[in-house]
């Protein structure tokens, strides 16, 4: 049973991972998605984690190494910065967590201006059938304008190249959080 979004964003992305995929998560917080991904990559997948904050950076360390892994390179840049880490087509996933770390300054925040670049970025560095899965937070003041811009943005993609999806609760308030899913077809 699917109870949190969490859960649920593992459950769509279970269909997209394999064994030995190379996946970057753009704003890596505090390992939960980190875990899950390298555990599920395998010994032979190749997970990036980045994020802005040194101490999202150190808590997703610990919590990698104390779940045995070993299959991951943790970056401390922003997420704005991705085009100068890697080549075009490197990516078969490519999350996104957007908003602020849980439990730390909520000032420090993901902004529409750098996941702009970020995602626009995003678009060259996934591999064709590789997926860019981006959960919005639009609770927060910030969250709301960034959900505005990436639904108009995710729109306009063309959809002889990309296929977007928007995974939303229907029932809750439209401050909830919600998935999109923009895979690459050619």
């Amino acid at each position: 049973m699917i109870r949190q979004l969490t859960d649920f964003i593992h459950f769509i992305w279970s269909g997209y991972i394999f064994d030995g995929m190379r996946v970057l998560d753009a704003t890596v917080g505090n390992g939960q998605d980190a875990e899950f991904l390298c555990k599920n990559i395998g010994e032979k997948g190749s997970f990036d984690g980045i994020d802005i904050q040194s101490i999202a950076i150190d808590k997703t360390r610990v919590r990698l190494i104390e779940a045995g892994l070993s299959n991951f390179t943790l970056i401390c840049k922003d997420h704005s910065e991705i085009n100068y880490l890697y080549a075009s087509d490197t990516f078969d996933m490519i999350v996104y967590n957007l908003g602020y770390l849980p439990s730390e300054a909520k000032a420090i925040t993901t902004t529409v201006q750098k996941t702009e670049k970020s995602l626009n970025s995003a678009l060259q560095l996934i591999r064709v059938d590789g997926v860019i899965s981006v959960t919005v937070y639009p609770g927060h003041e910030e969250g709301r304008v960034e959900s505005d811009w990436i639904q108009k943005w995710s729109q306009n993609l063309n959809p002889k190249v990309f296929h977007v999806m928007k995974l939303s609760y229907l029932n809750q308030s439209e401050s909830s959080p919600y998935l999109l899913l923009i895979e690459r077809k050619k």
